[in-house]
């Protein structure tokens, strides 16, 4: 009896030593309950709610959802060639100036993927299988051409994205976040990452977990638009920096002299351009006026005014320009 007490005892510390299920996570009877592998509860829940906090955050939900002046693009890649060091375009997000998509795709590569990089991407082996939602490199790359043409292109490192995507993109139409002089003095001239950016100048988190596309085009568009008018302005009109304007003293003699620049205007135009012409400068000190006569220079008598194209040339080249215009007579 003893011993048969000893093994009853033995399998009941057995069975209570076994995991037993925690109810709700696991039950099959609930329909509404998603499967996860080895996440805990607490930190889905964090991340659904942020999800949609960066959605309202970034987007301008009541305004124009089709193509803009300014667009964002981002995209995700893939590792192929040895050990997965080559990056090759596995999915591609292009949103308008308020946050809406315009076009989010996964796009097969053509090479064999060595590493998916799911931890950062995003991408799994069933985003790009061949009976998937992905489509080929060559739709993609056409229609992404069409998009961004004669577009002023947002991104961050965008010049890495257009070089996966075999696409080149006028200097002048493109702004990279990672470059831009303000954003890198809040990180003391170091290029900044996305997250840390978006968190220090919106104070919106991203990137928590697998990398979006479509939010990372968002946070960018978000970052440029927030320093739209200064850039733009920068860009257009080449202003000077807050720190070098605040170094001019305008009480300082000379700093805003119109008069010492009018005339010094005046000589210019009318020593080298402007034949025995008359120009008058007056003395604020006497009330005097001064008449000079301004010779023609020695520039001036080796060259002859070209009527037709504006400019000056040389004697040989008026006489081949008369010769020329001659025989099309």
């Amino acid at each position: 009896m003893s011993i048969l007490k000893r093994n009853k005892n033995n399998m009941d510390k057995k069975k209570s030593n076994d995991p037993q299920p925690i109810s709700g996570l696991y039950s099959l009877n609930n329909t509404k309950e998603v499967w996860f592998d080895d996440v805990p509860q607490a930190l889905i829940a964090s991340s659904t709610q942020d999800q949609s906090a960066t959605t309202k955050s970034l987007v301008k939900l009541a305004s124009f959802a089709g193509p803009t002046r300014r667009i964002a693009m981002d995209c995700e890649f893939v590792g192929v060639g040895f050990e997965g060091k080559d990056d090759a375009l596995a999915r591609v997000s292009i949103v308008n100036q308020f946050g809406h998509t315009l076009l989010d795709t996964f796009v097969r590569p053509e090479e064999r993927v060595v590493d998916y990089r799911t931890r950062f991407s995003g991408i799994r082996p069933r985003d790009l299988r061949k009976n998937g939602p992905a489509r080929s490199f060559t739709d993609v790359h056409k229609e992404v051409a069409e998009l961004i043409k004669n577009k002023i292109l947002v991104g961050h490192s965008i010049l890495k994205d257009l070089k996966v995507l075999r696409l080149s993109h006028p200097r002048r139409l493109i702004r990279d976040t990672s470059r831009y002089r303000p954003f890198r003095d809040l990180f003391s001239g170091r290029i900044p990452s996305l997250k840390a950016l978006t968190q220090k100048v919106l104070g919106v988190n991203v990137q928590i977990g697998e990398h979006d596309s479509v939010e990372d085009a968002r946070a960018t568009m978000r970052l440029y638009t927030s320093v739209k008018r200064v850039w733009e302005s920068s860009k257009k009109h080449r202003l000077k920096t807050s720190k070098q304007i605040k170094n001019i003293n305008l009480e300082e003699k000379g700093v805003l002299n119109i008069k010492d620049e009018y005339e010094s205007g005046l000589q210019e135009s009318t020593s080298c351009s402007i034949p025995h012409s008359r120009s008058t400068t007056t003395d604020s000190t006497n009330n005097s006026s001064i008449t000079t006569t301004n010779v023609n220079c020695s520039v001036q008598k080796s060259k002859r005014w070209d009527s037709q194209r504006h400019r000056r040339c040389s004697k040989n080249r008026v006489k081949f320009l008369n010769r020329r215009r001659k025989q099309y007579k």
